[in-house]
């Protein structure tokens, strides 16, 4: 699947292409994921699987930095910049433009960003109240 996805994109991930690059048959792959929206959702799973499993140095910096320095920490961890990441980014990326078309998955596109920015916002809040940030 991701071998798929890195090649052809969301646009190309089809159940006939995972089978192919399986050496599959079709029939295989649909007793696993009846449709495309099936696939399409256990590829995002994995990515998010993928994606928590990446080492965060400012998660384990957690008790010994705050303020401004843990808030550039994990905004560095958020960014791909080695090369599974950037896979792994491109494959998110690409994940947007079907999400327009899937209320469920854009909502749970919203929830991770929703997410994500708390989390940032009670980091820059903490650098605010150690006068690290304007307020």
């Amino acid at each position: 699947m991701w071998r798929v996805l890195a090649a052809r994109g969301f646009g190309g991930l089809t159940l006939r292409a995972v089978a192919a690059e399986l050496g599959a048959t079709t029939g295989l792959v649909t007793h696993y994921f009846p449709s495309k929206r099936a696939l399409v959702r256990h590829a995002l799973e994995v990515l998010d699987r993928r994606s928590a499993g990446r080492p965060r140095p400012a998660e384990e910096q957690a008790g010994t930095v705050s303020g401004l320095v843990r808030l550039r920490a994990v905004l560095l961890d958020l960014l791909p910049l080695d090369g599974p990441a950037r896979a792994g980014n491109r494959i998110w990326v690409g994940s947007w433009d079907v999400a327009l078309a899937d209320p469920e998955l854009a909502a749970e596109h919203a929830a991770r960003y929703r997410r994500t920015r708390e989390r940032l916002a009670g980091y820059a809040a903490e650098a605010q109240r150690r006068g690290e940030l304007p307020a």
